[in-house]
């Protein structure tokens, strides 16, 4: 197993100097990226929604006919 690597805290000020650096980025590069993505994952969870209640529909209707085999197996043993 490979040693875990430290991972050195960056520093405040090291920070407050990128901050004005990096804010005219966040519209322009980081809210262009950021925002597709973020469209992409809201479409899979509906998708994984619609699939949800599909399968929910599914298992009802084997259920039911789970239940009408499991009934004629029981008629079919007391004749």
């Amino acid at each position: 197993m490979p040693p875990k690597r430290s991972r050195d805290k960056v520093p405040k000020a090291a920070l407050a100097a990128l901050k004005p650096l990096l804010k005219p980025l966040l519209p322009t590069v980081i809210a262009p990226v950021v925002e597709p993505v973020v469209q992409r994952l809201d479409r899979h969870e509906e998708l994984l929604l619609s699939l949800q209640a599909s399968l929910d529909v599914q298992f009802q209707r084997i259920a039911a006919m789970q239940a009408q085999l499991d009934m004629l197996i029981a008629a079919q043993r007391t004749k």
